[in-house]
Formats: C-alpha cells, sequence, structure tokens
C-alpha cells in the first residue's frame, strides 16, 4: 500500500467511527506529514482523493472538513421535494 493510500485510509477510518463528524475539521496537512513521516505532496495526494470521492473539502486558508451529507435525489423521477427531504433526514425550510 503506497502513502498516500494509508493517509487516505487513515481519514476514512475516523470518519467511517465517528471520531470526525460530519463538519470536523482535519488535522491540519502539517500535522499529517508530521504524523505519516510524508511530505505535503503526499499529503495533498490523499486529501485530494478523499475530495474527489466526496469525503472532505477544503476552505482556502481553513483548512479541510468532514462533507455534510447530500441530499440523494433523482431527476428522473417525480417527487414531492419535502417528503424526500425528511426521508432523507433533511429538514426543508422555504426560502424566501
Amino acid at each position: 500500500m503506497l502513502l498516500y493510500q494509508k493517509i487516505q485510509k487513515y481519514i476514512q477510518t475516523h470518519i467511517a467511527s465517528g471520531e470526525l463528524a460530519i463538519g470536523d475539521k482535519l488535522p491540519s496537512e502539517r500535522t499529517l506529514q508530521e504524523h505519516f513521516n510524508s511530505t505535503r505532496i503526499t499529503v495533498r495526494e490523499a486529501l485530494n482523493r478523499l475530495e474527489a470521492e466526496g469525503l472532505i473539502y477544503s476552505q482556502k486558508r481553513r483548512g479541510w472538513f468532514v462533507t455534510p451529507n447530500k441530499l440523494k435525489w433523482r431527476p428522473a423521477t417525480k417527487v414531492n421535494f419535502y417528503q424526500l427531504a425528511q426521508e432523507q433526514g433533511f429538514t426543508p425550510t422555504p426560502m424566501y
């Protein structure tokens, strides 16, 4: 297993176990570098792959965060939006 995959697996495990909850900030890139005795490029590769999977997202100059749940919707089917949102644990609110 390559080092970036180990870093990726480490973060995935922490998210799956609940240690990192939705909206939580991940350890800094520097902290991950030191923990895995790695380079910034390797840490970035792991983070970018997790971002591509939709597990995390970045905010400029703030860091990396666990992605909130997203509404699952198939546009080809006709559904009631409010009912769909409630079924998936969301609270729909009208925007005025």
